[in-house]
């Protein structure tokens, strides 16, 4: 995995024993983007039920209003995001 990282031009900027972040600079924009990876103690099963449950995410993701699916199949959600240092997002 570091090979990737470091071709994609990935560095770290934080190490703890549970998680490590790393980030870059997204091409054509101000903005960073973030990268997170850490080991969860949970089956495969509940980690994917609860990131597909969207409409739950105001439960326990911080900074999230509002999340909902915009399509019957699920393929297509809206998120609105209200993090502090950047404002409210869409």
């Amino acid at each position: 995995m570091t090979g990737l990282l470091r071709g994609e031009q990935w560095k770290e900027v934080s190490n703890t024993p549970d998680i490590t972040i790393y980030a870059r600079h997204r091409s054509g924009s101000a903005l960073e983007e973030l990268r997170a990876i850490g080991d969860l103690d949970a089956p495969v099963a509940k980690v994917q039920s609860v990131v597909a449950e969207v409409s739950k995410y105001r439960e326990f993701m911080p900074y999230t209003k509002e999340s909902r699916a915009l399509s019957a199949d699920n393929l297509l959600y809206y998120m609105l995001l209200d993090p502090p240092i950047v404002g409210e997002r869409d």
